[in-house]
């Protein structure tokens, strides 16, 4: 019998192990209403526990105001590809809408999430991609979640073999915006729609970013065997300012592990400290 453990659960197991010692700066917001979906719930439900949302209805539902948390039942929600859930879930600063798996239960996202709402954080749950085709158009195979609400946050989520990039942190989040003790890993495809010679046939950043006001946090996250690189900080005619790349763990990324340039634009207000 071999009973070696492979090297990929190793490393998982690891991760996992430091991101539990991980010591959230966040508080919880207890006072807020609580609404539910679950891998079973439906369009007609009322999001309550006993009558849940699908997600899709839930991410768009207009009665989650600032404060409340939209718990999500445990399973697996989407089929993968290019499966894409709208988020416009609307907080305000200092009363979030949190999204989370239910206490005790995990729920995994089969596919993409897309956020527009302002003042959303999405907080201890799973996104990925269960389609086996790495050689597939972007639009096949999306980013995990791609964030363009005003002050979005990815708190202790576990992100992994989506397509590109894991989490986009675009300029429209503006100030707050923000990546906290987050796993990602094996984000990445082979872009079908260029050439196998071009620059741009293998993409796969872990975290791609971009800022022109205000600062962003990007801390205590573990990034490895990433298509390209850890985190990327990047834009052709815009900003990168203000990003703090605070006690990150990167490893194995097949490009550089953090890359920030404005190319055309200075990038003010940079750090990076104990990555």
């Amino acid at each position: 019998m071999n009973n070696r453990i492979p090297f990929r659960i190793v490393i998982i197991a690891l991760a996992l192990t430091m991101l539990a010692s991980f010591i959230p700066t966040h508080p919880v917001y207890a006072d807020g209403g609580a609404w539910y979906a679950a891998p079973d719930g439906s369009p007609s439900g009322d999001g309550t526990e006993a009558n849940p949302w699908d997600l899709q209805t839930a991410l768009t539902a207009d009665a989650i105001r600032p404060g409340d948390t939209l718990w999500l039942r445990g399973g697996r929600y989407g089929s993968g590809g290019k499966t894409t859930f709208k988020a416009k879930l609307n907080g305000e600063s200092g009363a979030p809408v949190v999204v989370r798996s239910h206490p005790g239960e995990w729920a995994t996202v089969d596919g993409s999430i897309e956020s527009r709402g302002q003042h959303t954080w999405f907080w201890g749950f799973e996104v990925t991609n269960s389609m086996s085709e790495r050689h597939t158009a972007p639009s096949e195979r999306p980013g995990g979640l791609s964030l363009y609400g005003s002050a979005n946050k990815v708190i202790n989520m576990v992100i992994h073999n989506t397509g590109h990039p894991g989490i986009g942190l675009w300029e429209e989040c503006g100030d707050g915006g923000e990546v906290y003790g987050t796993l990602i890993y094996g984000v990445g495809l082979y872009d079908a729609t260029t050439k196998q010679d071009n620059g741009n046939w293998t993409r796969g950043s872990a975290i791609y970013a971009q800022n022109k006001d205000g600062s962003r946090l990007i801390a205590e996250n573990i990034t490895f065997r990433n298509f390209t690189t850890g985190m990327k900080a990047y834009t052709e005619g815009g900003y990168v300012n203000g990003f703090k790349f605070h006690g990150n763990v990167l490893f194995m990324n097949n490009d550089r592990n953090i890359f920030a340039s404005g190319r055309d634009n200075p990038a003010r207000g940079l750090e990076m400290i104990g990555n």
